[in-house]
């Protein structure tokens, strides 16, 4: 089962890289640029951001983007059943991210900034696209690791020892996906707090 726990590394690794930057989306687009810093970070009152567009702006992109992240994977499903199948549709929905990812840091370069429409179409653009593959991962990741587990009943199996032992597909697969929501949980919380300390 080593391909199930390296899939839900790649899990943690998603969820990492997604919270991570919507963890700092808020500020990015409410708050202005501080005075005399290009790149926004904080500045004499320790707040940064970049794009200045206010709270009513970065709550609805910041919700959208919330929106857009569960109905992808209605899509990204459907990709996987009747075309691609799950294992492409996470590679190509890796592809798209990373896609969105970049478009991300496009975003937040000092001479893109310095003309605040093209930032914030570019960033708009960047969360379409980086929803996209993270909506399409989301939705074949848990079915690929559960077809991972052969067979649906117990059988009694002989280890390299001698020793007899029970198998139990039902066991098996709570164990993996015990530590499959762990990575996810970890890759959460360590790109919440990366980004907040970056």
């Amino acid at each position: 089962l080593p391909i199930s726990y390296a899939i839900a590394f790649c899990e943690l690794a998603e969820r990492f890289s997604y919270y991570g930057c919507v963890q700092v989306f808020q500020n990015f687009i409410q708050q202005p640029r501080p005075a005399g810093n290009r790149a926004g970070a904080g500045g004499a009152d320790n707040q940064s951001g970049a794009l200045g567009e206010g709270q009513q702006a970065a709550t609805g992109l910041t919700t959208f983007n919330t929106f857009w992240v569960y109905c992808m994977p209605i899509l990204g499903a459907y990709l996987a059943d009747t075309r691609w199948g799950r294992f492409k549709t996470i590679c190509i929905a890796v592809f798209i991210a990373l896609v969105g990812h970049v478009l991300l840091i496009v975003s937040s370069i000092p001479t893109v900034l310095d003309h605040p429409n093209g930032a914030m179409a570019c960033f708009a653009v960047a969360i379409v696209v980086m929803g996209v593959g993270t909506g399409w991962f989301k939705s074949s990741v848990s079915p690929l690791i559960a077809e991972q587990v052969n067979g649906s009943k117990q059988s009694v199996q002989t280890l390299k020892t001698g020793e007899r032992v029970i198998v139990d597909p039902v066991l098996t697969i709570s164990r993996i996906f015990m530590y499959f929501y762990l990575f996810i949980n970890i890759g959460a919380l360590g790109g919440q707090l990366g980004m907040s300390f970056r």
